[in-house]
């Protein structure tokens, strides 16, 4: 397991350090940018709390903690993010659609990073004429490839269980759809943005139900698993001997292994911190 700490008196420093990476800044983005939403948050924490008052950690929105966990993740991977990935990086960061997609990316990526896994490359994973998001390898050089789908804000998911359920074995189906002719072991991570409780039971075993059949589809057979995450909320994990919070950005995620995958793509992975 690898650290990756979030802590409050380092977010000035890494907004800094985005602005100068990416070039990007609240002033070139429209207001009804997600981007633009974290840089108000973060401008707005940083001038009235932060230098008045730096104890308060009760008074940091989640956004600014989201904000600084997505920074820390990128500037984690800066080197990979280079050349044609940094140009068409920053050209999907600045779109209001895509950036979403991004965000999702990072956080994954942070996530096998975390886990420990090796050779971690982001995007730039030319193979057979496609183009997964990232690849790891896993102790055994196994080279494995991870697709994400981040789903645009639907408020039923939190009030619909099959609203949600369908929403996740749809994506599923179009990237099955898509990848079902590369000869190589995938994952497929689909995010919802709201705040999902996946520890319930009906959610659970409607879902696992639905799956077990979802799988049998001949274009499954190279994936390996599949997760799914929503949004959590961050908390303080832990105040340093300096004063500084350290903040837990988990998402809430529920993965589930396809037992029906052809024997060349079945892998036993660790997909996430306990």
């Amino acid at each position: 397991m690898r650290m990756v700490a979030i802590l409050h008196h380092d977010i000035p420093k890494l907004v800094r350090w985005f602005e100068e990476f990416t070039g990007i800044t609240c002033l070139e983005l429209d207001d009804r940018h997600p981007l633009h939403r974290y840089y108000a948050k973060y401008h707005d924490w940083s001038l009235h709390i932060f230098q008045k008052q730096p104890d308060q950690f009760d008074a940091i929105s989640g956004e600014v903690i989201d904000f600084a966990s997505f920074i820390k993740g990128v500037q984690l991977f800066q080197n990979q993010i280079a050349g044609r990935v940094k140009k068409d990086f920053v050209g999907d960061l600045a779109d209001e659609v895509t950036c979403y997609g991004v965000f999702f990316e990072i956080k994954v990526l942070v996530n096998f990073y975390i886990v420990g896994y090796e050779h971690i490359k982001y995007r730039d994973n030319q193979v057979q004429g496609k183009n997964p998001d990232i690849m790891f390898v896993t102790p055994k050089l196994r080279r494995v490839y991870v697709e994400c789908t981040r789903k645009r804000a639907k408020p039923e998911r939190t009030i619909d269980n099959e609203v949600l359920i369908e929403d996740l074995l749809r994506s599923l189906k179009d990237k099955a759809t898509e990848y079902k002719d590369l000869r190589v072991p995938l994952i497929y991570a689909v995010h919802v943005p709201e705040v999902i409780n996946f520890d319930k039971h009906e959610v659970r075993l409607k879902l696992e139900e639905r799956l077990v059949r979802t799988f049998q589809d001949p274009c499954f057979s190279n994936v390996s698993y599949v997760a799914f995450s929503s949004y959590r909320v961050p908390v303080v994990e832990h105040v340093s001997i300096n004063g500084s919070a350290q903040f837990a950005t988990d998402l809430h995620r529920l993965s589930y292994k396809n037992s029906f995958a052809a024997p060349d793509y079945r892998l036993e992975l660790r997909l996430g911190p306990p």
